[in-house]
């Protein structure tokens, strides 16, 4: 960027004490800057890039906004050809290579001239000598109400709201400029306006899918109660399309499918659900460090049996095997102990449905051998656990399992204890 001083140093309607700065930037150099920021931080990045070069920071707050109209001009212009490029870096260049390089950018603002140490000093609120004008926003609710009430008597209501839009839109202030345009559309019903509540927000990603579980909606349903409630001027539920990604964080490690058969690793399994425990009870366990590090998670697993499921014209690549029946291994969380056997986490519904955690299903009929060779699987597994180690600020949280066999009918336990 060059900078030079206007050869008219006292221009005709200002003050001795002003003068004309004019600043050239290469459109080239105007484009890079441009282009490596987001529409929404461009504009922004911009301005302080030539006040920060120029050293304009203590610059009259009337320069520093007649030097950004200037730059949102330019800025607009750029938009406009960047948008009929297709929004393609290469496409633009090659398009507007010669207009790139016409002549640079030229942006003329006024700059005071310091004032000698006796010149007399007066309120006046133009600029020039004496006392400068306030900043609007440090300025009391006394001196803000008197310097408005000129544009109170002589615009409406609609003009004042609009007029607030485009100007923090052009300061890049979007999503408040995105606020006022809403206020504006607000509808009216018996004189009332259907304005949301000041504290009303979105739902995060993983409270959206507990109520998706909860209420056993369907894709199509959440997607329905999402687009009426966004309709209503309620945006609570965020997209399906992150209702997904979360649904994903849920899922453990080591999940191997077949064409009969689904399991997980006993480990990785508890290990995902020792991680969801904490993050759900964070408070609970951060007040408790560092004094207590080590836990023990008890919990009861088993597996049962059914059969006269559906059957379907899909076939098995083994002719005898079966969807008719199932066979299905799962565990449930119980309680989470410190060292000394106190209480940390308990689960109050341990006979829910929404609480068990499956390890493995099977396609396969449910016969005493079958019974004991699968269950001694779950054993090793068992019998070779390890700790689940997780990360709490800067402690390393440790949590031991006990699982306790007791999920079983009198079938398998007949089975496993080889009595009649």
């Amino acid at each position: 960027m060059a900078a030079q001083q206007s050869s008219t140093i006292h221009p005709v309607g200002k003050s001795k004490t002003q003068s004309s700065l004019v600043i050239t930037v290469p459109r080239t150099e105007f484009f890079d800057i441009w282009v490596q920021h987001s529409k929404e931080t461009r504009y922004k990045e911009l301005l302080s890039c030539v006040v920060l070069k120029y050293d304009l920071s203590e610059a009259a707050e009337y320069s520093i906004k007649s030097l950004s109209l200037q730059i949102s001009a330019y800025s607009s212009k750029l938009d406009q050809k960047w948008n009929t490029s297709g929004r393609h870096k290469g496409r633009f260049l090659n398009k507007n290579s010669e207009w790139l390089s016409g002549t640079d950018f030229t942006f003329t603002i006024t700059v005071d001239s310091k004032l000698p140490s006796d010149q007399p000093t007066t309120s006046s609120g133009n600029p020039g000598p004496g006392r400068r004008m306030k900043d609007f926003v440090s300025c009391s609710e006394k001196t803000k109400r008197r310097r408005v009430d000129d544009l109170l008597q002589s615009r409406s209501p609609g003009e004042l709201l609009y007029a607030a839009e485009v100007s923090t839109r052009m300061s890049g202030n979007r999503n408040v400029a995105n606020i006022i345009k809403k206020s504006q559309e607000t509808t009216q019903i018996s004189g009332k306006k259907t304005i949301c509540e000041p504290d009303a927000r979105c739902l995060s990603n993983v409270e959206a899918l507990a109520y998706y579980v909860d209420s056993k909606s369907t894709t199509h349903g959440y997607k329905t109660t999402r687009k009426w409630s966004i309709k209503a001027g309620h945006k609570v539920y965020p997209s399906f399309y992150s209702l997904r990604k979360a649904k994903e964080e849920f899922y453990p490690n080591e999940i191997d499918v077949g064409e009969t058969r689904a399991e997980i690793k006993v480990q990785s399994i508890l290990d995902k659900t020792i991680e969801r425990l904490v993050l759900a009870n964070q408070e609970v366990f951060v007040s408790l460090l560092p004094t207590k590090l080590t836990y023990t998670l008890i919990s009861k697993w088993g597996c049962d049996g059914s059969s006269g499921h559906s059957t379907y014209k899909q076939k098995f690549t083994c002719s005898s095997d079966t969807d008719e029946v199932l066979f299905i291994f799962s565990f449930v969380p119980l309680q989470l102990q410190d060292e000394k056997g106190n209480i940390v986490w308990q689960n109050l519904r341990p006979s829910s449905t929404m609480y068990c955690r499956p390890i493995k299903f099977i396609f396969s009929k449910e016969t005493k051998d079958f019974i004991i060779f699968e269950t001694n699987k779950v054993l090793e597994e068992i019998n070779a656990l390890l700790p689940t180690k997780y990360m709490l600020e800067e402690y390393e949280v440790s949590v031991n399992h006990n699982m306790l066999l007791t999920m079983i009918d009198g079938k398998v336990c007949n089975a496993l204890t080889e009595s009649s």
